[in-house]
C-alpha cells in the first residue's frame, strides 16, 4: 500500500519549458514539497537545455535524453 494512498510522483521538466510555463519555477518546488511533507514517494529533475518532447526525439542526448532510465530506477526504487 502506497503513503496516503498515492502511488507517487516522478517530476520532470525541461528548464526551457520551466521557464515559460513558471517563471520562478516555484510551482513544480511546491507540489513536490507539498508530495513530500504528506510522505509520498516524489523526485524532481528539471532538466538543463530541455525544450518540450525532452529526451524521446531522435538524437536527443545529454542528462535529459535519459529520464527514462531514470523513472524506471525511481520506480524500482519505491516498491
Amino acid at each position: 500500500m502506497w503513503p496516503n494512498g498515492a502511488p507517487g510522483a516522478n517530476l520532470n521538466g525541461g528548464e526551457e519549458i520551466v521557464r515559460i510555463y513558471e517563471p520562478t519555477g516555484d510551482h513544480l518546488a511546491e507540489l513536490y514539497l507539498k508530495l513530500k511533507k504528506l510522505n509520498i514517494p516524489v523526485e524532481l529533475h528539471i532538466y538543463a537545455n530541455a525544450g518540450h518532447g525532452f529526451g524521446i526525439r531522435k538524437g536527443d542526448t545529454g542528462p535529459s535524453s535519459r529520464w527514462p532510465e531514470v523513472l524506471v530506477a525511481w520506480l524500482h526504487d519505491i516498491k
